[in-house]
């Protein structure tokens, strides 16, 4: 595959996992044709794509939660909730499990990148050194950052030796525009969550940083408070490209989290995952699980039938028809409430299959015809009519969207997918909803038959709640 269909690709699977700001983006593929260390920077799923083909001893490694995007420009200073000056990985955007030489091999790679662009000053075998040992000496301190007020003295002096004068800084900030349109929800309770006082006025602008991350929402606060500027950012992240490369497997999920207080300026994630809002600090040198849920998406009633009984006499396929009409404008309606309330946050809670389309397409197919399958059994076995039912199918449904939401969104039910694909942008994927749940649905009535074989008077008598 060349890096020209890897990154339409790439950027297709970006923009089903959260809002792309195409401008953004050119801007980044003008910055990757700067140079080969900026291409290094701006591709890092192109990495987790090859990396493991043209390396594959090193890539056989014992696998770790690795940083994922280690670069020479990967690391920054920032002062903690104490005020000290530290120094560390200052992003974890591609935070995944991979061999631990994933690490160590691509920051030394870059090292060798910005040294042909001029931007590094240092032999290449003594920067490798030390990397290992660096590496190897955090083994032992289970990693952390250089706390640099007290140790690390000509880290320090650097650090210090680079501080700018602030007033640029808060020129460029306080002269971007302010926004015009909505900003979602979830970043505005992230935003407003990090100002240093409640009800500060402020206004929300969009900011152009990085280059790994370009085309994903950023957003950042500007307010004045006690006579000083203050600014607080909050940037959508998306599960790490290793995913979309095939690298890793298992439930979605942002390995990104840090001390929410550690940076003046810093940086919150939100819309992390499918449905759900992450929260997290750039650079606070840690990684762990995520911190918490603010946003997410509903999970359809778990009690299908309220009084028990079976949805009364068995609807004729007028009526079915017509109920099944009457459904469609539901999903729309509701989503169109969401976008009203809250902006397009969470895709609206549309259902986006996150292990690319066939496996998705199986998955409701396998979970539509477990779903089914226990509805004709319970629905025509007079033995379980009454609460008991009612159970056992809310209970397959908690069960399916348990262990299948991370990998297909869980439908099972053409009518609620449509709305919020609809209005989100979503419909090149809708045929998944469409084709899965017909097919297991198909595949549980023939199964029901074959066990079964034909209705009984006594099985109709029984799904028409007479029994």
């Amino acid at each position: 595959m060349q890096i020209a269909k890897a990154t339409k690709q790439y950027e297709a699977w970006l923009e089903a996992c959260t809002t792309v700001v195409h401008k953004d983006l050119d801007h980044k593929h003008e910055a990757m044709a700067q140079n080969a260390f900026a291409f290094l920077r701006g591709t890092f799923y192109r990495w987790a794509q090859r990396w493991p083909k043209l390396c594959p001893n090193l890539a056989a490694a014992p696998p770790v939660l690795a940083v994922g995007d280690p670069h020479v420009e990967n690391f920054g200073t920032w002062r903690d909730s104490e005020g000290r000056l530290i120094w560390g990985v200052n992003d974890f955007d591609e935070a995944s499990t991979m061999a631990y030489t994933n690490d160590l091999v691509r920051l030394a790679t870059s090292v060798s990148l910005a040294r042909q662009g001029n931007h590094l000053r240092v032999d290449l075998d003594e920067a490798c050194e030390a990397v290992l040992a660096g590496y190897s000496a955090q083994l032992d301190q289970h990693g952390q950052p250089f706390v640099l007020d007290n140790w690390h003295a000509k880290l320090r002096a650097m650090a210090h030796s680079d501080l700018r004068a602030p007033g640029p800084f808060w020129e460029t900030l306080n002269g971007l525009p302010t926004l015009k349109k909505s900003v979602p929800a979830s970043a505005v309770v992230e935003l407003e969550e990090m100002l240093p006082e409640a009800r500060l006025r402020y206004h929300i602008a969009h900011r152009v940083a990085g280059l790994g991350s370009l085309g994903h929402e950023r957003y950042v606060a500007l307010a004045e408070w006690r006579g000083g500027h203050v600014a607080r950012e909050a940037k959508a992240l998306v599960p790490s490209a290793c995913l979309w490369a095939g690298r890793t497997h298992g439930p979605v999920e942002i390995l990104y989290q840090g001390d929410n207080s550690s940076r003046g300026t810093l940086s919150r994630s939100y819309l992390a995952g499918p449905g759900t809002v992450d929260r997290a600090t750039a650079g606070a040198g840690l990684l762990g699980n995520r911190s918490g849920v603010v946003a997410y998406r509903p999970r359809r009633a778990a009690l299908p039938h309220g009084d028990g009984s079976r949805g009364g006499k068995h609807a004729p396929w007028l009526r079915c028809s017509a109920l099944g009409g009457a459904t469609r404008p539901q999903g729309p309606l509701a989503a169109l409430l969401l976008r009203a309330l809250f902006g397009t946050v969470g895709h609206l809670g549309a259902t986006l299959p996150h292990h690319g389309q066939l496996a998705s397409v199986v998955m409701e197919t396998l979970l539509t015809g477990l779903l089914l399958t226990v509805i004709l059994a319970t629905a025509t076995d007079h033995h379980l009519v009454g609460h008991n039912a009612a159970l056992a199918v809310s209970g397959i449904i908690a069960l399916d969207g348990l262990f299948a939401a991370p990998i297909s969104g869980a439908s099972m039910n053409p009518a609620r997918s449509f709305g919020p694909a609809l209005l989100d942008g979503q419909l090149g994927t809708y045929w998944i909803y469409l084709a899965g749940p017909f097919a297991g649905a198909t595949l549980a009535v023939i199964l029901a038959w074959l066990l079964r074989g034909g209705t009984s008077t006594d099985a109709m008598e029984a799904a028409q709640g007479h029994q």
